[in-house]
């Protein structure tokens, strides 16, 4: 009789023990399962790079009207923006001095940059790999607020430079966005990016109608108030009035003094790209 009376809470302990094990299997089922569900089944795909979209196809013609009808969606400042009360980025000893852009010679095309209001068929973006409780993700911003110009003299891109509202990045998930525009960025102190080319990107040959050309372009990178030195490899293409160019740098986060992304759900490696596909018409 005794032996039935102790084993009464030796079997309400198993229970116990049963339901503590099963609420913790739970919960590590719960964490892992769920950034995978919603990682495979209920996020969107992020959206192809700029090197594997690649340039637009358009005939003569086609590029023609799109020059025509084509209207820049938003006017910023063609120089970043001094914040009173900071210092500005070419006036830091970390920061690299921007050289003069060379002048266009006689007979020298210029070309304004043109936006539509189409991300996915021109903007300046961001991608970032993350990794949500053990799953592997992309975190991509991109916008359609930028401005900017070159300048075509015969086989050589002799000037150009574009600036990007960094206010204006958006990507997929809101709590993304509000962290990039606030710690991470800080865009309310530094709202504008800009990338200057330092020295004329040689193209080899004049470029034909529809020949897709890959080059090197030299220039400056102003990201979070710090200017750095950068070299980017660009594909460009000219059919008729408009000039095409994509390509992406590889950004470090501390060369620009921008807090990692990480916290506690998400990790991120210490680097990102900014990639670009941009559309120029001729002035």
């Amino acid at each position: 009789m005794s032996d039935q009376i102790n084993s009464k809470p030796k079997k309400k302990m198993k229970l116990w023990l049963k339901i503590v094990i099963g609420v913790v299997l739970a919960g590590i089922i719960g964490a892992t399962a769920g950034p995978f569900i919603y990682i495979h089944f209920i996020k969107s795909d992020a959206p192809k790079s700029a090197e594997q979209q690649g340039l637009p196809t358009r005939s003569s013609d086609t590029a023609t009207t799109i020059a025509t009808n084509t209207i820049a969606t938003t006017t910023i400042a063609t120089t970043a923006v001094s914040t009173p009360g900071t210092t500005a980025a070419t006036t830091t000893p970390s920061t690299a001095t921007a050289a003069s852009t060379p002048a266009p010679s006689v007979g020298a095309e210029n070309y304004k940059l043109t936006m539509s209001s189409d991300v996915t068929a021109n903007y300046v973006g961001y991608r970032v790999t993350e990794n949500l409780f053990g799953q592997d993700t992309e975190g991509v911003g991109r916008t359609t607020a930028v401005t900017g110009s070159l300048t075509l003299d015969g086989s050589a891109i002799s000037a150009a430079e574009f600036t990007v509202d960094m206010t204006k990045l958006k990507s997929d998930e809101d709590n993304r966005d509000r962290k990039f525009q606030n710690e991470i960025m800080e865009t309310s102190t530094y709202p504008t990016a800009t990338f200057t080319i330092t020295q004329p990107i040689d193209l080899g040959t004049v470029p034909a109608d529809g020949t897709e050309i890959t080059a090197t372009a030299t220039g400056n990178l102003t990201l979070h108030g710090v200017t750095k030195p950068v070299t980017l490899t660009v594909k460009a293409q000219r059919n008729g009035d408009i000039i095409d160019v994509l390509g992406s740098t590889n950004v470090k986060f501390a060369d620009y003094a921008i807090a990692n992304p990480s916290n506690g759900a998400v990790t991120t490696a210490d680097n990102g790209t900014i990639e670009f596909l941009l559309s120029f018409t001729k002035a």
